[in-house]
């Protein structure tokens, strides 16, 4: 007996993968340190370090360090969405995110890689950006 051929929207080692999605392709649920195990690896590459937080993170940090008053928090979305930094200052709050472009890493107001607020490798310039456009200023010597 001639078994049918196996379709890319079915079977496979990943039990907790949908019908409608190729085999690779994971839902949200899904058990994650199984995948990053190396199990299956010629079909689900292993997650990848989320670059974005690190750059966020090392942004608010220079940001609470430099501009007193000044608060930050990193927002991480179920929804697929990259994070965003929050920067609060008194009343004002901005979203900060982190693109890749050709160029490399940027931050960017929001999360439009078209509001380019300088390159994720200076810290300084950016967070400057950042609190000018806020109304802080940095503390004396700085």
């Amino acid at each position: 007996m001639e078994s049918a051929p196996q379709s890319p929207f079915h079977g496979g080692p990943g039990a907790r993968r949908s019908a409608r999605y190729p085999v690779g392709v994971f839902l949200p649920g899904d058990n994650a340190a199984e995948r990053n195990s190396g199990k299956d690896a010629d079909t689900v590459p292993p997650m990848p370090v989320n670059q974005r937080v690190v750059f966020l993170e090392a942004l608010g940090l220079t940001l609470r360090e430099t501009y007193p008053g000044v608060s930050c928090r990193v927002a991480r979305f179920r929804a697929a969405l990259p994070p965003v930094l929050g920067v609060y200052f008194g009343d004002a709050r901005r979203e900060i995110g982190c693109d890749l472009a050709h160029d490399g890493w940027n931050f960017v107001w929001g999360f439009d890689p078209r509001r380019v607020i300088g390159p994720a490798g200076d810290l300084s310039r950016a967070a400057a950006a950042i609190a000018a456009d806020l109304g802080a200023h940095p503390r004396p010597g700085h």
